[in-house]
């Protein structure tokens, strides 16, 4: 079993030592630069001691408009593409505590496409929405809210086994 975190993740901590400045930065986030990330994760524990010493804030963090990433972006699509593949790939998948926002193609677009069992833990409009957008795939609702959730999370991943 893969737990994969594509959106938003707080440890796709920007390597320092190998920024390439692609453009002028500045403060209204138009330039970009070239960085991998810290490679493996580092540990949960160590996370806020790094973000505060990190002059740049996680890969996945600044927003814009668009979508667009400015930093890291060569690695967030390398991210991307592995999570394509293995959503399009897997017998089962969780989504846990997301809303659908089919504007983000990176995240929905594999979910939506896979033959995969989805159970999907969240609002009972979001469940709906996706399962409209899997037209016919076996999609699963396993409830609301995940601490009030957990038997039918558990259920599901045994029923997958």
């Amino acid at each position: 079993m893969h737990l994969l975190k594509i959106h938003g993740s707080c440890n796709f901590i920007v390597d320092e030592k190998r920024i390439k400045v692609m453009e002028k930065v500045t403060i209204n986030r138009k330039g970009r630069f070239e960085s991998t990330i810290i490679r493996p994760p580092p540990h949960p524990d160590a996370i806020p001691s790094i973000l505060r010493q990190c002059k740049f804030p996680p890969a996945m963090a600044l927003y814009t408009p668009e979508k667009e990433v400015l930093s890291c972006s060569t690695e967030i699509k390398k991210l991307q593409q592995e999570y394509d593949r293995v959503a399009r790939e897997a017998e089962a998948v969780v989504v846990v505590g997301a809303d659908l926002h089919t504007s983000d193609e990176h995240v929905w677009g594999p979910l939506i496409g896979t033959n995969a069992t989805v159970g999907f833990l969240g609002n009972s409009s979001g469940f709906k929405a996706f399962a409209r957008h899997r037209e016919g795939k076996r999609t699963v609702w396993l409830g609301e809210r995940f601490e009030s959730s957990l038997e039918e999370l558990f259920h599901f991943i045994d029923s997958m086994r």
